[in-house]
């Protein structure tokens, strides 16, 4: 606050006007029956934590310990602040039956001991839990337990509002279909199998950098034999149709190529049908390579 000194003596200018209270991210629902068995400081602290958030709290009769709301997705919680291992029956034969219930469930425990973190370990091979159906997460504390909660109430909310799961979905299926066109590549060529694609894959990278690897450099970096190195260094792998469109008067491609595996000992062609855009920007040509126009001729689908 600046002020300003007179005759008169100090004087303060005007407060600047009160921030707009930030927008509610939701309501929070708390079973009262699970309330009435913690301990009041941990109920201040869950109610000063939720404000701080800008969470609304409400007190209901509902039968997981948590539900938040985030205008367009609810996620329920199972909240154990003390894991007792003479009450593990009980909580699993409950999580078993929400988690039939509930769409978003997740299930935090406190484990603050080494010996709770054990029983805790134990009691869930023993009843046969599936990892992630439902979630559990173990913290050393309940009010770590509950900043958990929050943070992953408040995530799944706004993966929900901006379709990110969606997004990611769709980013994991192009990945696959990616790889698996990575790998029909190099299978195409003579005598490698997906053990081989793999390890090429994992210790070199991309088709470029596979095609431009050396002997020396693939057996130094993979298991494969000197035979399959040898023929990988033959093998040199077309995949782009810039120069086809120079030599066959701007011939256009739609979606996907025939991949064509030119052997320079022999002359020979592999093809292998992909449609993957990140191998259809590479282009790998020796000097002793056969005559193109017709090869391209084959490679090119309008």
């Amino acid at each position: 606050m600046e002020r300003s000194t007179h005759s008169t003596g100090w004087t303060c200018l005007p407060p600047p006007p009160p921030e707009p209270a930030a927008p509610g991210r939701g309501v929070c629902a708390m079973s009262t029956s699970w309330r009435d068995k913690q301990q009041p400081s941990l109920i201040n602290f869950i109610a000063a934590f939720l404000a701080a958030n800008s969470y609304r709290l409400n007190f209901l009769s509902i039968s997981p310990d948590f539900i938040f709301n985030n205008g367009e997705l609810s996620v329920a919680f199972i909240f154990e602040t003390n894991w007792d291992c003479q009450n593990e029956g009980a909580v699993f034969s409950r999580v078993n039956m929400l988690k039939r219930q509930l769409k978003h469930l997740y299930v935090v425990v406190a484990v603050p001991t080494k010996e709770q973190n054990e029983s805790f370990n134990r009691s869930y091979h023993k009843y046969g839990m599936k990892l992630g159906f439902p979630t559990f997460v173990p913290v050393t504390d309940p009010e770590m337990g509950f900043e958990k909660i929050v943070k992953i109430a408040h995530a799944l909310g706004v993966c929900k509002q901006q379709d990110i799961i969606s997004r990611l979905k769709n980013e994991r299926e192009q990945a696959v279909q990616c790889t698996d066109s990575f790998l029909r590549v190099l299978t195409s060529i003579p005598g490698i199998d997906n053990h081989d694609a793999n390890a090429l894959a994992q210790a070199i990278g991309s088709i470029e950098a596979i095609a431009k690897a050396s002997k020396k450099f693939i057996l130094e970096n993979t298991d494969l034999s000197t035979d399959k190195a040898e023929t990988i260094v033959r093998q040199k792998v077309i995949v782009n149709l810039s120069y086809g469109l120079n030599q066959l008067g701007g011939l256009t491609a739609c979606g996907s190529l025939d991949l064509a595996l030119v052997g320079a000992d022999s002359g020979g062609i592999c093809n292998q049908q992909f449609a993957c855009k990140e191998l259809q920007s590479q282009e790998f040509l020796t000097p002793d390579a056969p005559p193109m126009t017709a090869l391209l001729r084959k490679t090119a689908l309008s």
